[in-house]
């Protein structure tokens, strides 16, 4: 290469490289800016927390602020603050950088990060407990990111170790929402007789049946020996044929379950003996009748009915047989509110699961439900 064309070629190299070494710089310094206000807002965040300043309060407000600036960052500059944050950053940082992470997870906006959990495991077991924000932000992330039975036992541990009766309950809440279980009359301020029941009855639950606990892939709680655990990746012909009966009744079930339809405990109970093999499968469906019973004489479901319905309902494909029934109503109902019912059930699903699980009905059936199912919904197998 002649001595000119070198000296041209090393230049432009050169160039590149001061440019490149600007933006570096630059981006190290974005980054650094973020963490600064992680850290201002994660101060600020977990002094109110623990004065219970309610969140309309003005205190909030400049809190308010760097959340919208934080929002105005260019993603990928801000998911490298969370990053460092999460993996070394200060308490203050990871309070806002966990909350940012599980946001943006759950938007879609960020993969989640298998290697946060060790980490964050590793610091729930190592918190005090004394900074409420802070463990509030550990528990959240790893309760709805990264469930688990290490997640489980991890919770168990620090319930065990809580400094405050509420810190105990908040724990075993949390807990007991991985195994399946909601106690919608419990919150941090309950207390007396009943509430210490529900609690201790799950902790003795736990001692007595921790080697059997198990979580799929995916996050699913199940119970080792338990009957029908076996998971099932799909509906079988037998359980599509279930359906077809009475996929109405199927639908009206499950907005039960939802939360939908009230808590007509009667009702449930019919409902359940016309269709809830076809919902739950045959072992669910006894299991659901086991806590309708407990329900119906007026006690609080037993922890291990609840945790059979649980473990059961995390083998078989309840939300797949819900879509079936929610596509055979649209087909072949007339009836108004059973439409409708179709209709809402159809548009928290993506039309790819439309078609997934409904494979093998006639095409036209097919696309007249996927017409009504929600396109900017995250599809169930992604």
């Amino acid at each position: 290469m002649p001595g000119r064309l070198k000296r041209v070629t090393g230049f432009i190299v050169g160039v590149f490289a001061i440019v490149n070494l600007a933006s570096a710089a630059d981006r190290e310094a974005a980054v650094a800016d973020i963490r600064a206000k992680f850290a201002e807002d994660g101060k600020l965040t977990i002094d109110l927390t623990a004065r219970r300043v309610p969140r309309r309060d003005p205190a909030w407000k400049p809190a308010a602020d760097i959340d919208h600036w934080l929002n105005q960052q260019p993603m990928g500059v801000l998911h490298e603050a969370v990053d460092q944050a999460i993996q070394g950053g200060s308490m203050e940082e990871r309070v806002i950088a966990l909350r940012v992470y599980s946001n943006d997870v759950d938007m879609g906006d960020m993969t989640l990060n298998p290697a946060y959990r060790p980490i964050l495991l590793d610091l729930l077991a190592k918190d005090d407990m004394k900074t409420v924000a802070y463990t509030d932000a550990l528990v959240w992330t790893l309760k709805f990111n990264y469930p688990s039975r290490e997640t489980l036992f991890t919770f168990m541990d620090a319930a065990k170790r809580a400094p405050t009766y509420s810190d105990r309950e908040g724990l075993l809440d949390s807990a007991a929402y991985l195994c399946g279980i909601e106690w919608p009359g419990i919150n941090a301020e309950s207390r007396g007789p009943q509430v210490e029941k529900v609690l201790s009855d799950f902790e003795s639950w736990f001692a007595l049946n921790k080697d059997r606990i198990q979580f799929t892939r995916k996050g699913k709680f199940s119970l080792k020996g338990t009957k029908g655990t076996v998971e099932q990746p799909g509906l079988s012909a037998e359980d599509r044929q279930r359906i077809r009966q009475d996929p109405a009744c199927v639908l009206s079930l499950m907005g039960m379950m939802m939360g939908r339809d009230g808590e007509d405990m009667a009702k449930a109970g019919e409902l359940n003996s016309t269709c809830g093999p076809a919902l739950f499968g045959a072992e669910g469906s006894k299991a659901f009748g086991a806590s309708l019973a407990d329900a119906t004489a007026g006690d609080n479901p037993s922890v291990e009915n609840q945790i059979n319905l649980s473990s059961l309902a995390g083998r078989y494909p309840v939300v797949d047989a819900g879509i079936l029934a929610a596509v055979y109503v649209v087909g072949y109902d007339a009836e108004p509110a059973n439409l409708e019912m179709a209709r809402e059930a159809l548009m928290q699903v993506n039309p790819a699961d439309v078609r997934r699980v409904a494979e093998g009905e006639p095409e036209a059936l097919v696309k007249k439900a996927q017409a009504l199912a929600n396109t900017d919904r995250k599809s169930g197998r992604d």
